[in-house]
């Protein structure tokens, strides 16, 4: 009996020594891997409003370093799914470091409601980023090694990573230690009053922003044949200064993985086909998508157009996105010149000019070369006319115009020298069978049928029946000579036969 006293009194006074000490109730105790060296010490994952309301937002995960100090940039704590294998991606991110935990120090991570070194991001979800039914969060170095983990409620058990029951709300699991807090033996226990704790995270002084000052000049989504790496996303530095490819970053679409572009300069003015040998990307061909090029303050996104033919790029050319069908990877866009351009030219290389051609700086097209030419000497007596460059006769003022010919005088108006014509002259008679034109006054050859006669003077009238005579004669005999001229033949024949026969002996 005695012993069983003691033995109460023992288990009686171990109970109110825990709640004396915070009210801790041990859920369970599961033996873990030997203590990392950064371990999942305190969780909570929800909490209680102080009017008695469920709030999954009340949240917090506190880190422990049980030893000396430790550079912990870009390790990472992450938040698994319940059904989460444990491989691959996470859910979710929780939070990136940057510094040092100083030596045995606690670093808190948790929502706006606890002194927190680092804030949880921001939900509008009422049931906050850790799920009350079951989980996983784990802590994972800068190479991507899990350092801890820890599961809770209808998570799926992963390796020898231990396991608890729901944490419900209002109360926090936390890792309890053995003496000296780095051991084996490390289990959990459920608290009712939570005690989160931290302030032991030595940031990295934050280094000045460098925003992204690139611009997108030229997509290829669809080259000819298999598109394979020869896709490209092209970038242009339009400031006055060289800049650096690693401040931007590029997205594809709604994805929410950013592509880190290389780690070189580019030259003002200069131009960069990013291909998937540079940066590992897909373009969708048959419908257009969006390509975001981001980083720090600024970002600016292009969506090409739907159905982009073969080696059909979407270019900024002539202040405006349109496509064409000369792609300039690494040089500057433009449009085919449809009357002394070929469009079979190898992508990003101009087509050489014909000989005595050159091409355009400011437009890309071929023109002829200008070469100066002089001009010929003017002829004697001439000078060149500074305004038309044209030859003219000299001005000389002190030189006279020649004297006209006889019988012609100088034009007032034109001073060119013209015929004098005689006021009231008399005509001269017209050559024999000639007649003069009433309308231009000068002598015409008569022509045969109905003529006009021109006037003539009146001949005496005794002289009339003699030159009708005369005439009708001249008409009759020409008459009996045409007929003659005409019938010839027939009258030799009739005077043949005419002829006298001698009687035959």
């Amino acid at each position: 009996m005695p012993t069983m006293k003691k033995l109460s009194a023992f288990v009686l006074l171990a109970v109110l020594s825990m709640h004396l000490l915070g009210g801790t109730v041990r859920a369970e105790i599961i033996d873990a891997p030997d203590a990392p060296g950064l371990m999942i010490h305190e969780l909570q994952t929800s909490g209680v409003t102080e009017g008695g309301m469920i709030d999954g937002r009340i949240e917090f995960v506190e880190i422990y370093n049980p030893g000396e100090q430790k550079d912990i940039t870009g390790w990472r704590l992450e938040y698994l799914s319940a059904s989460h294998s444990g491989q691959g991606a996470p859910t979710r991110v929780l939070a990136e470091f940057r510094g040092t935990v100083n030596a045995h120090g606690y670093v808190l991570i948790g929502s706006k409601g606890h002194a927190a070194d680092m804030l949880l991001p921001e939900t509008t979800s009422s049931s906050g980023l850790l799920a009350q039914g079951g989980g996983h969060v784990r802590m994972v170095d800068s190479q991507s090694k899990v350092i801890d983990l820890v599961t809770w409620g209808s998570g799926v058990a992963i390796g020898q990573w231990p396991k608890v029951a729901t944490i419900s709300p209002g109360r926090s699991l936390e890792r309890m230690l053995s003496a000296d807090g780095v051991t084996r033996g490390q289990g959990y226990a459920l608290r009712d009053r939570p005690t989160p704790q931290g302030g032991d995270l030595e940031a990295l002084r934050e280094e000045p922003i460098v925003s992204c000052e690139l611009v997108i000049s030229e997509i290829l989504p669809n080259p000819a044949g298999a598109d394979g790496a020869k896709e490209y996303i092209e970038v242009y530095n339009s400031t006055p200064t060289a800049q650096s490819l690693d401040t931007c970053w590029v997205k594809i679409g709604a994805e929410e993985k950013l592509l880190a572009l290389p780690d070189e300069m580019l030259e003002s003015g200069a131009y960069r086909a990013l291909y998937a040998a540079d940066i590992e990307f897909t373009l969708p061909n048959s419908t257009g998508a969006e390509v975001w090029l981001i980083g720090g303050d600024n970002e600016m996104s292009v969506r090409y157009t739907d159905g982009l033919a073969d080696d059909e790029a979407w270019a900024y050319v002539n202040e405006g996105w349109q496509k064409t069908p000369i792609p300039t990877p690494g040089a500057a866009n433009r449009l085919p010149d449809p009357k002394h351009e070929r469009i079979d030219e190898e992508p990003g290389v101009a087509t050489s000019c014909a000989p005595g051609k050159e091409r355009n700086p400011e437009t890309g097209r071929c023109r002829s070369i200008a070469r100066p030419q002089e001009p010929m000497p003017c002829k004697t007596g001439q000078q060149r006319s500074p305004e038309t460059g044209r030859c003219r006769v000299a001005n000389i003022a002190s030189s006279r115009p020649i004297a006209c010919r006889p019988g012609q005088e100088r034009n007032s108006e034109t001073g060119r020298c013209r015929h004098v014509l005689a006021v009231a002259a008399v005509p001269k008679v017209c050559p024999q069978a000639h007649v003069r034109n009433p309308e231009t006054g000068r002598c015409r050859k008569q022509t045969s049928g109905a003529v006009t006669l021109a006037k003539v003077q009146d001949l005496p009238a005794d002289d009339s029946n003699s030159s009708q005579w005369l005439i009708a004669g001249v008409l009759s005999a020409g008459l009996i000579g045409y007929a003659a001229y005409e019938w010839r033949h027939d009258v030799l024949n009739a005077c043949y036969k005419l002829r006298p026969r001698s009687k035959p002996k």
